[in-house]
């Protein structure tokens, strides 16, 4: 493991330093240190090339080669199952080596189920779930080994590397009285780490290829300064749960400032777990646009002919995504802006891409949002950004990511525990508006909120306004006024909702029915089991509930709760 700095930082008194900044704080004695997890100074992918590490599974130990999920709460590993037959001969190699439950003495078998994640991507699959050993790291590193960890085995090519899952979320196999805590919260648990927290950059290919340290960096319990530029922003999570690490685009312009690719703000999630950047298709169509692409309805991807490729090397034309904490800003409220070069969204398909019939394709890594619920930063844009996260205090910050030279040391710092029992231990200060009112924006946003609902309901006679933070354009009604299911999809979305129940990921029957529910973008449909039962699933609401799933084999269903 990477030797740790032990530097001390004094508390700003300010939240407007942002999260880096508020969370410096003076060492105290017995403070644990934050885990660094080294890369293993490699790049996987059917999309791209993109910075991995390296995690043991099971006993004896196999180790393979994995990305990480900020949206995932299990680790996620390739089976045995994911290369067929019909795959080319290093399918192994190229998905990252697989590995093989059967090999390992710890190995608890807990059943099939469908995965949470990505289904409003479209992206319906299953996994076998158990229990095992993960080594984190390389081997002889010193990073922690954990036993008795869920672990997702996966054989379907929609997710065609494992990848670590960090979002310290449970799961629970059976009911919400039975939580299984995820990894990050046993390291935590364990004495591991100091806090719910992390820090991460996916890294980005072209900036090894010029003798600069362009790998990913992972840090769990703290974030490495050296790895980024700090800002005064800090986010807060969503009250959407499924959408935590979620914030508002306001503009996405050509660094000259002559095109603007985004016609209004929008608000996305960021989540590696995906390669891409989930836009609005006239956001598309501006990108399209501007850089001479070509829409492939097959792929549904934006590729780029061998002659476009050139001249946009050769000008490397810089995009800037302009971010907030949400759609209406106040007069407090800041900006980050960052930066991405025509480098990072240079990227090629290989042969093993779905329906690529070539054997390197360049694309353009965005895709079409069929709806708000599908806007997303993907692992492209992380390739720039820098990423903290603190689940403790639900709060997150975005800054530019740096790429040091090789020489340059890291500048680890913990993010202490939420604590209110210990004198050495502080909550992030209150935000001290630039304009130097002393209302924060939260307690702006509050007062503005309740006199709006005064008014409407002098007005109304009783009806009241129910507002969320980071609500999304279509109006929620109050819980107990939502219906079960209002709206049946049509015959041709249905058949457009092709699940994979078998782990090969491409045999199955498709679903017999799916529902809408009313008023809500990341819903999950009812789908059927094989056997023909139907199952019910819906998001569930409330700080410790979310998503309910089924398996596709029994009513067994598999619960995602929240951190």
């Amino acid at each position: 493991m990477e030797e740790r700095a032990d530097k001390t930082m004094e508390i700003p008194n300010t939240r407007a330093g942002g999260l880096a900044q508020g969370l410096k704080r003076k060492r105290t004695t017995g403070a644990i240190e934050p885990l660094s997890i080294a890369t293993d100074q490699l790049w996987y992918g059917n999309d791209g090339p993109w910075s991995t590490f390296m995690l043991g599974y099971g006993t004896p130990a196999q180790f393979v080669h994995s990305l990480v999920s900020t949206s995932i709460t299990q680790p996620y590993v390739v089976l045995d199952q994911g290369c067929t037959s019909l795959d080319p001969s290093d399918c192994a190699q190229a998905r990252g080596v697989i590995f093989s439950p059967n090999s390992s003495s710890t190995w608890q078998n807990l059943g099939d189920y469908t995965l949470a994640f990505e289904q409003n991507l479209g992206i319906y699959e299953n996994g076998q779930f158990g229990m095992d050993t993960v080594s984190l790291g390389l081997p002889g590193s010193g990073a922690p080994t954990m036993d008795h960890q869920i672990v997702t085995g996966i054989a379907t090519k929609s997710f065609f590397v494992g990848s670590w899952g960090i979002r310290p979320a449970p799961t629970n196999l059976t009911n919400f009285n039975d939580p299984v805590p995820s990894l990050v919260q046993n390291l935590k648990d364990g004495g591991k780490i100091s806090s719910l927290s992390w820090a991460y950059t996916a890294g980005a290919y072209y900036q090894s290829q010029i003798s600069k340290a362009g790998e990913a960096s992972l840090t769990i319990g703290g974030y490495d300064t050296s790895r980024f530029q700090d800002n005064n922003v800090t986010f807060d999570f969503s009250t959407d749960t499924a959408r935590d690490i979620e914030l508002a685009i306001h503009a996405i312009v050509t660094a000259d400032g002559s095109n603007s690719l985004l016609s209004e703000p929008i608000l996305t999630f960021i989540d590696s777990a995906v390669s891409h950047i989930w836009l609005p298709i006239d956001s598309c169509e501006a990108f399209q646009r501007t850089f001479n692409l070509t829409y492939d309805q097959n792929l549904e991807l934006y590729l780029v002919n061998d002659t476009v490729h050139q001249t946009l090397i050769a000008q490397n034309a810089t995009i800037s995504f302009t971010l907030g904490n949400d759609i209406t800003l106040s007069s407090s409220d800041s900006l980050v802006t960052i930066d991405m070069p025509y480098s990072a969204f240079d990227l090629q398909l290989t042969p093993d891409y779905p329906n690529n019939t070539n054997n390197a394709t360049y694309y353009f890594p965005i895709r079409q949002a069929a709806n708000a619920s599908q806007y997303t930063l993907g692992r492209t844009f992380l390739q720039e950004a820098y990423l903290i996260a603190d689940y403790e205090r639900k709060q997150f910050s975005v800054h530019q990511a740096v790429f040091p030279d090789t020489g340059v040391q890291q500048d680890l710092q913990i993010i202490q525990p939420l604590s209110t029992n210990s004198s050495n231990v502080t909550t992030i200060p209150s935000p001290v508006p630039s304009s130097g009112s002393s209302i924060s924006t939260g307690a702006l946003a509050g007062i503005i909120v309740a006199a709006i609902i005064v008014v409407l309901g002098a007005l109304a006679g009783g009806f009241w306004l129910y507002r969320r933070k980071k609500h999304r354009p279509l109006a929620v009604p109050p819980e107990s006024a939502q219906p079960a299911a209002t709206e049946l999809l049509t015959e041709e979305k249905k058949r457009e909702l092709v699940s994979a129940w078998e782990l090969n990921g491409r045999d199955g029957p498709k679903p017999v029915a799916a529902w809408e529910l009313n008023g809500r973008d990341t819903l999950t449909p009812e789908l059927s089991s094989p056997n023909g039962a139907h199952l019910q699933r819906s998001e569930l609401r409330g700080e410790e509930m979310a998503r309910e799933l089924e398996s596709p084999r029994t009513p067994r269903p598999l619960y995602e709760m929240s951190g």
